[in-house]
């Protein structure tokens, strides 16, 4: 298993955070994410990287309208 932070550009109310988090975490290959109302901006996913790449976890969140960028492994 891997982790990985992403950080969300817009301010992102936390019933949307909420329903990010459980679609990313819908994805194969993804083990836990993780929000907190202290830092809104940031998701941090654990996640099976012979699954899924970290490229496509951003991707999953781009194609919500929102702008996303890894910013730890």
């Amino acid at each position: 298993m891997e982790a990985v932070t992403i950080h969300i550009n817009e301010t992102v109310a936390c019933d949307q955070r909420k329903a990010i988090a459980q679609i990313v975490k819908g994805c194969k290959g993804v083990r836990a994410v993780c929000h907190y109302d202290e830092k809104p901006h940031l998701l941090m996913i654990e996640y099976n990287p012979y699954a899924v790449a970290s490229h496509e976890l951003i991707q999953v969140i781009l194609r919500h309208g929102l702008h996303a960028e890894v910013i730890g492994l």
